[in-house]
């Protein structure tokens, strides 16, 4: 959801000290809206919201149950920020209840820094603040997460949070995850510091329906990159799916729908989509097993997960994207004819049902107006055998997104760490990709 602006002023701080310190004024900032869904937090649960579910009451049936795939190269793309000169963060592997809260590795001091002023939203994990920089003036993101939580030992939640860190700064090679600004913590809570992003999230921009392919392949480029570097450090997102990713400025629509290349007279008016990835909560490293029950948004989740026990592999995010891309192209999802937000409310059986066995329709009314290229790329994202579905690095090189675009693959960056080529004298374009030569028209 946005990064929106609770009513009312903002709520009690976790601990007395720290409001006392870090938010002396109660007042609501002026202009602000109320949360909504918040983008580094989840809204109200539904078939595209996180769920713990049930595998007994949800499991496909045997003959339409599939093994796992792997896929995602290994090496991420060079895009410096501030955290990457640090040693990784080893993720808490048992800590006793007699024992400290305290995380290694992280400071305290969060009020010697940064001024806590209002409440974004709250959500599944914690309350999301604007904070000012103290030394800069600068406003971002604070994201407070408690480390007690019901339900869950003090040892797995902090291993969670630890480990939520370590991918997040893993991944902050890529431009279009959001920045790490800082990490502290005190004995109740840890507080997370990102870029503020205004724009809101993806999910809050598509109630308009579907947009312009030259539109949908800005976000898409940005959501397979953000899956590559993932899958290249050997980790999956999990959670892919509008409301994690957030925008810097509010979406402009191009009111054309279809194949554009965004050089018709109405794109060239709207800016570019500037967009990051948040909330890592749900990521995990790739291949490992889910314990008991099955998390995820169901509407995103790929076939093989509906399985018990079934193992984490990156070609889940590759279908979970392939189900976004859909999203943005047509206003609805896939395997239903019900408007998005019809299937949001559907019971889990249902959704399971849906998304292990009826059939893909791509050459239906919902997909009417977009190209060849695009429903290929659907095609290959949306495969339900997750051994021949597209990788991450492959889709990315995708014919569709380098005419939506205009650029060409031999001169993107390269995921591979064998390469050599000199790219001293390459240009960097509007979008953020590498090219040797101004796009063709």
């Amino acid at each position: 959801g946005a990064q929106d602006a609770a009513p009312g002023g903002p709520r009690p701080h976790p601990t007395a000290a720290h409001a006392a310190a870090c938010c002396p004024s109660t007042a609501t900032a002026p202009g602000q809206s109320g949360p909504g869904s918040v983008g580094h937090a989840e809204g109200q649960p539904d078939s595209s919201s996180m769920a713990d579910i049930d595998p007994e009451s949800t499991r496909p049936p045997p003959d339409q149950a599939s093994s796992n795939g792997s896929g995602g190269s290994k090496a991420g793309r060079q895009h410096p920020r501030p955290w990457l000169d640090e040693p990784p963060l080893e993720a808490v592997e048992a800590v006793g209840a007699e024992e400290s809260a305290m995380l290694p590795d992280i400071p305290t001091g969060l009020a010697e820094h940064f001024m806590l002023e209002y409440e974004l939203g709250t959500g599944e994990y914690g309350i999301v603040y604007v904070g000012r920089s103290l030394r800069t003036g600068q406003r971002h993101a604070v994201k407070v997460v408690p480390k007690a939580r019901q339900g869950r030992s003090l040892a797995e939640n902090l291993e969670r949070i630890a480990l939520e860190i370590q991918i997040w700064r893993a991944c902050q090679r890529s431009a279009y995850v959001i920045s790490c600004d800082g990490v502290f913590q005190d004995a109740d809570n840890v507080y997370l510091v990102q870029e503020l992003c205004p724009g809101g999230d993806i999910s809050v921009a598509m109630h308009g329906g579907g947009l312009s392919e030259h539109q949908a392949a800005e976000i898409m480029l940005a959501v397979l990159d953000v899956i590559a570097i993932c899958h290249a450090n050997d980790y999956v997102f999990g959670d892919i799916k509008p409301a994690n990713f957030l925008l810097k400025q509010p979406l402009q629509r191009c009111p054309k729908l279809g194949p554009c290349a965004g050089k018709c007279a109405s794109c060239l008016n709207v800016p570019r989509i500037d967009v990051r990835a948040t909330d890592f909560g749900f990521s995990r490293r790739a291949n490992c097993r889910q314990r008991h029950k099955m998390v995820g948004s169901p509407a995103y989740m790929a076939p093989e997960l509906w399985q018990l026990n079934a193992e984490m592999t990156p070609k889940a995010d590759v279908w979970a994207a392939g189900v976004m891309l859909y999203h943005l192209l047509s206003g609805r999802f896939p395997f239903w004819d019900a408007p998005a937000d019809i299937v949001r409310r559907l019971p889990l059986h249902e959704v399971m049902v849906a998304v292990s066995s009826k059939p893909l329709v791509l050459d239906g009314p919902a997909l009417s107006h977009v190209s060849r290229p695009a429903r290929d790329l659907l095609m290959e994202m949306l495969d339900r055998n997750p051994h021949t579905r597209i990788g991450a690095d492959e889709a990315l090189q995708h014919r569709w997104l380098r005419r939506a675009l205009g650029y060409t693959p031999e001169f993107s960056f390269s995921l591979s760490s064998s390469s050599s080529t000199d790219t001293s004298d390459w240009a960097v374009s509007p979008l953020g990709v590498r090219a040797a030569a101004p796009p063709s028209s």
